[in-house]
């Protein structure tokens, strides 16, 4: 890990990520995919920060069913900006939208 970064791009980095984390607190939370020659996007990198920390998740290198499992299991709350890709995504790839989520894009209104 370099300091304040952690780039899981090999299955054994994610114990790391949850070692990073084990208690509840907010989580800034965006992705990142394509859409190009493809009906449905595809999810290219997961990136989640307390604002000390970065995690980079490649999912292209990483199965990240286990880890949306993982955080479903905590408290954390998500803060997102205008979510609604990121959610879809997330959704269609995983199966997972958290439980509790902020988007910064509304409560600035």
């Amino acid at each position: 890990m370099i300091e304040g970064l952690l780039f899981v791009d090999q299955p054994e980095k994610l114990t790391e990520l949850k070692k990073l984390w084990p208690t509840p607190r907010a989580l800034g939370f965006d992705t990142e995919f394509q859409r190009e020659r493809t009906y449905l996007a595809e999810l290219a990198l997961v990136q989640i920060s307390d604002g000390t920390d970065t995690v980079l998740l490649d999912p292209t290198r990483v199965e990240l069913k286990g880890v949306f499992e993982w955080l479903d299991l905590t408290d954390h709350t998500y803060i997102f900006h205008s979510p609604s890709q990121d959610l879809e995504i997330l959704e269609q790839c995983y199966g997972w939208i958290p439980k509790s989520f902020v988007d910064t894009q509304v409560a600035s209104m």
